[in-house]
Protein backbone atom coordinates (compact mmCIF):
# COMPACT_ATOMS: atom_id res chain seq x y z
CA UNK A 1 0.00 0.00 0.00
CA UNK A 2 1.66 3.32 -0.74
CA UNK A 3 1.84 5.89 1.45
CA UNK A 4 -0.57 8.97 1.40
CA UNK A 5 -0.02 12.52 1.88
CA UNK A 6 -1.75 15.87 1.89
CA UNK A 7 -1.19 18.27 -0.55
CA UNK A 8 -2.29 21.82 0.33
CA UNK A 9 -2.88 23.33 -3.02
CA UNK A 10 -5.36 25.95 -5.07
CA UNK A 11 -6.76 25.50 -8.40
CA UNK A 12 -7.67 28.52 -10.43
CA UNK A 13 -8.10 28.43 -14.12
CA UNK A 14 -7.27 31.93 -16.69
CA UNK A 15 -7.59 32.42 -20.65
CA UNK A 16 -8.18 28.65 -20.89
CA UNK A 17 -5.22 27.35 -18.39
CA UNK A 18 -6.10 25.77 -15.33
CA UNK A 19 -3.18 27.12 -13.11
CA UNK A 20 -1.90 25.09 -9.90
CA UNK A 21 -0.32 26.78 -6.74
CA UNK A 22 1.57 25.11 -4.50
CA UNK A 23 3.54 25.70 -1.40
CA UNK A 24 7.25 25.53 -2.36
CA UNK A 25 9.26 25.39 1.40
CA UNK A 26 11.95 23.18 2.00
CA UNK A 27 11.74 21.65 -2.02
CA UNK A 28 15.18 22.13 -3.93
CA UNK A 29 14.47 23.56 -7.60
CA UNK A 30 14.87 19.44 -9.01
CA UNK A 31 12.17 17.89 -6.58
CA UNK A 32 10.06 20.62 -6.98
CA UNK A 33 9.91 20.27 -10.96
CA UNK A 34 9.19 16.41 -10.44
CA UNK A 35 6.37 16.72 -7.93
CA UNK A 36 4.87 19.46 -9.82
CA UNK A 37 5.12 17.33 -12.91
CA UNK A 38 3.44 14.52 -11.25
CA UNK A 39 0.74 16.37 -9.93
CA UNK A 40 -0.17 18.30 -12.81
CA UNK A 41 -0.56 14.71 -15.15
CA UNK A 42 -3.56 13.20 -15.15
CA UNK A 43 -5.17 11.53 -13.18
CA UNK A 44 -3.62 13.82 -10.15
CA UNK A 45 -5.30 17.14 -9.86
CA UNK A 46 -4.31 17.92 -13.24
CA UNK A 47 -3.27 21.49 -14.80
CA UNK A 48 -1.87 23.34 -17.31
CA UNK A 49 1.27 24.75 -15.27
CA UNK A 50 2.04 25.41 -11.72
CA UNK A 51 3.23 27.58 -9.70
CA UNK A 52 5.89 26.44 -6.81
CA UNK A 53 5.52 29.70 -4.13
CA UNK A 54 8.62 30.54 -1.39
CA UNK A 55 8.08 33.35 0.67
CA UNK A 56 10.69 35.76 0.48
CA UNK A 57 9.62 38.30 3.05
CA UNK A 58 6.09 39.24 4.19
CA UNK A 59 5.44 41.49 1.17
CA UNK A 60 7.80 39.17 -1.42
CA UNK A 61 7.59 35.79 -3.00
CA UNK A 62 9.21 34.09 -5.49
CA UNK A 63 7.80 31.65 -7.84
CA UNK A 64 8.98 29.15 -10.21
CA UNK A 65 6.79 28.24 -12.76
CA UNK A 66 5.95 24.46 -14.54
CA UNK A 67 4.22 24.06 -17.65
CA UNK A 68 3.35 20.76 -18.52
CA UNK A 69 3.50 20.84 -22.19
CA UNK A 70 7.40 22.34 -21.97
CA UNK A 71 7.94 19.83 -19.11
CA UNK A 72 9.60 22.32 -17.17
CA UNK A 73 10.32 25.21 -15.95
CA UNK A 74 9.16 28.60 -17.98
CA UNK A 75 10.38 32.52 -16.71
CA UNK A 76 6.59 33.81 -16.84
CA UNK A 77 3.11 33.19 -16.87
CA UNK A 78 0.06 35.80 -16.71
CA UNK A 79 -2.48 34.10 -15.96
CA UNK A 80 -0.50 32.61 -13.10
CA UNK A 81 -0.11 36.17 -11.57
CA UNK A 82 -4.03 37.01 -12.03
CA UNK A 83 -4.73 33.35 -10.51
CA UNK A 84 -1.90 34.36 -7.56
CA UNK A 85 -3.57 37.63 -6.40
CA UNK A 86 -7.51 36.39 -6.32
CA UNK A 87 -5.99 33.56 -4.50
CA UNK A 88 -4.50 35.14 -2.04
CA UNK A 89 -7.66 37.01 -0.47
CA UNK A 90 -10.44 34.16 -1.46
CA UNK A 91 -8.39 31.20 -0.05
CA UNK A 92 -6.21 30.43 2.44
CA UNK A 93 -3.31 30.86 0.80
CA UNK A 94 -1.59 33.84 2.00
CA UNK A 95 -1.99 32.14 5.56
CA UNK A 96 -0.37 29.10 4.50
CA UNK A 97 2.43 31.66 3.22
CA UNK A 98 2.56 33.09 6.42
CA UNK A 99 1.80 36.68 4.41
CA UNK A 100 0.85 39.69 6.77
CA UNK A 101 -1.44 40.85 4.31
CA UNK A 102 -4.57 42.12 6.13
CA UNK A 103 -6.55 44.24 2.94
CA UNK A 104 -7.25 43.75 -0.81
CA UNK A 105 -5.34 46.77 -1.34
CA UNK A 106 -1.59 45.64 0.09
CA UNK A 107 0.76 44.58 -3.17
CA UNK A 108 3.26 42.24 -3.13
CA UNK A 109 6.46 41.39 -5.02
CA UNK A 110 6.21 38.80 -7.22
CA UNK A 111 10.21 37.42 -7.98
CA UNK A 112 10.10 35.20 -11.36
CA UNK A 113 12.37 34.02 -13.71
CA UNK A 114 11.47 37.24 -15.91
CA UNK A 115 12.49 39.88 -12.88
CA UNK A 116 10.81 41.35 -10.17
CA UNK A 117 6.47 41.72 -11.32
CA UNK A 118 4.47 44.37 -8.65
CA UNK A 119 1.27 42.83 -8.20
CA UNK A 120 -1.22 45.06 -6.51
CA UNK A 121 -4.93 43.98 -6.13
CA UNK A 122 -7.61 46.36 -6.80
Amino acid sequence: MKKQRAIRFVKGHMGGNEIVLLLGKEMDEERALKEALYLLDPPQIRGHQAGILYKKTDRELEVKIVDITARGYIPMCGGLTQVLGKSLFESDLAEWLGLGLKQISEGIILHTEAGPIPLKMV
